[in-house]
């Protein structure tokens, strides 16, 4: 194949490209495909810079798409602002207000790296704080009750996943395709 009858296939691959677009199915299989985990690790190994990709992959497999549901609407009071506003509603003043976030985030945002353990040990420590102000959980009970009363949002339904992805093909730059199947999800 000449170079003028490349360039014109790629101008026609690339027409064709632009005319066809991905359905939400495959969009959303390839949304779900990669998990987190996997995408922090290849991240660790990419050192900082502007990287040419041209790749073929495969997605094989299903996925279930659950009903869509409501739940309480709890997460619009767990926003900083909302916090800001209750304290400030409890007659507590701002220097106050945010010398108490301190010292409450202050137990278990030492040593902040977001990993599981540190998750874990924030939620023992929130867990131990409450049962000494609320030993009879009283507190909590009263909250529960309140976010209750509250309106329904909307939540998309979970989508499950059995699928697995090859990469089919790496183009290099030249007049061949090598092509060289394996397994990467």
């Amino acid at each position: 194949m000449s170079a003028d009858e490349t360039l014109e296939r790629n101008k026609e691959i690339k027409r064709e490209r632009e005319i066809k677009k991905m359905d939400n199915n495959i969009t959303l299989a390839i949304s779900k495909i990669v998990k987190k985990k996997q995408a922090d690790s290849a991240r660790a190994n990419v050192k900082p810079g502007t990287y040419d990709i041209d790749t073929v992959v495969r997605i094989k497999g299903s996925f279930t798409v659950g009903e869509d549901f409501d739940k309480a609407a709890t997460v619009s009071l767990l926003n900083k602002e909302s916090m800001l506003l209750i304290l400030k509603a409890a007659g507590v003043t701002r220097d106050s207000a945010m010398k108490a976030i301190a010292d409450v985030a202050g137990d278990y945002l030492e040593g902040w790296d977001g990993s599981d353990e540190c998750k874990e040990r924030a939620s023992e420590i929130r867990k131990e704080r409450l049962a000494e102000y609320d030993p009879e959980g009283k507190g909590m009970k009263a909250f529960d009750s309140f976010t209750a009363s509250l309106g329904r949002i909307p939540v998309k339904g979970s989508v499950k996943t059995k699928l697995t992805m090859e990469e089919v093909a790496s183009v290099k730059k030249s007049d061949t395709v090598e092509v060289e199947v394996k397994k990467i999800a």
